[in-house]
């Protein structure tokens, strides 16, 4: 069985770093990436955004081209997408790993 894992830098590693965002509580029509990137291009350049449908239907990782704009997006008071259910959090790396040791045991 072939495995893609080599090369590339689509790794889910690649997400956490100190410019990346998670959006949770995101409701199915706004899992959307091109949508995410509208809105979110406001506050300054989007590098990435990853959807993982699989293991978080309701969440979407958002990389900024720095730590200021992604700062500007956490800062702002505007009810996110129009939807004040979703939630803006820093993408912490530990708790990504937990989340993945814990759903992985069960």
């Amino acid at each position: 069985s072939g495995g893609d894992r080599t090369g590339g830098n689509t790794g889910g590693s690649e997400i956490y770093n100190d410019r990346t965002l998670v959006l949770k509580n995101l409701p199915r029509e706004k899992l959307n990436i091109l949508e995410i990137g509208e809105w979110f291009k406001q506050f300054g350049t989007i590098t990435n955004v990853q959807l993982q449908p699989a293991e978080h239907p309701d969440r979407a990782y958002l990389e900024f081209s720095t730590r200021e704009m992604a700062a500007a997006a956490m800062d702002s008071v505007d009810a996110i997408m129009g939807n004040r259910h979703v939630r803006l959090f820093w993408a912490q790396r530990d708790s990504a790993i937990q989340e993945r040791h814990a759903s992985a045991a069960g």
